[in-house]
């Protein structure tokens, strides 16, 4: 469904890809992939009242859901989590976690290096 987040979600992370696209034919690297991810799924900016579905929970509360990032005290985004695949086979699986309001709670990485 082209529901507001995942449009505005998928705008961020098209260009984000290709920004690391052009910085890896440039210098080789694209490291700044995951921070472009992050600021994406991230975002708590709420959809304009024109653009949000009418799925019959009210205005407010669609308002509150339309964020790709969903700040509340009781309802929210708890968890955003990545995965990175490099060229050699290498994956690092990466989840930040966040609290009531949105407060950052910690991250977790996990590498797992290929053995090809």
């Amino acid at each position: 469904s082209p529901w507001p987040k995942l449009l505005h979600v998928r705008s961020a992370l098209e260009s984000a890809l290709e920004n690391a696209f052009e910085n890896a034919l440039e210098n080789g690297s694209s490291e700044d992939w995951p921070i472009a991810v992050q600021q994406a799924m991230q975002n708590p900016q709420e959809a304009a009242n024109e653009e949000l579905p009418d799925t019959g929970i009210g205005l407010a509360l669609e308002r509150q859901l339309s964020a790709a990032f969903i700040v509340g005290e009781r309802y929210g985004t708890r968890a955003t989590s990545w995965l990175t695949l490099d060229a050699q086979g290498n994956i690092d699986i990466t989840e930040q976690r966040f609290g009531p309001l949105g407060r950052n709670e910690g991250k977790t990485s996990l590498a797992l290096r290929s053995s090809v």
